[in-house]
């Protein structure tokens, strides 16, 4: 069975050789080569906020022309 491909993805199989994290250290996704090269790209920055956006996570705001989370509330209203 072939494996399902998504064409927004596809420049990953070109990644080059990259450290996910440090030998002896404690793992820190904020640290990784491999995910600073992939959310360099366009192309993941854009599945990525479609995605979000699709699952109904976040909203756009007409009036004020901005997103925000589905259950965003001022520090006023809390």
């Amino acid at each position: 069975m072939k494996k399902k491909t998504n064409k927004k993805l596809e420049f990953l199989r070109h990644m080059p050789p990259l450290k996910h994290s440090v030998p002896g250290c404690e793992f820190d996704i904020m640290k990784s080569d491999v995910m600073d090269w992939i959310i360099s790209h366009p192309e993941i920055r854009t599945y990525l906020f479609d995605k979000i956006a699709n699952f109904g996570s976040i909203s756009y705001n007409h009036s004020s022309k901005t997103w925000q989370g589905v259950d965003y509330k001022p520090r006023w209203e809390v």
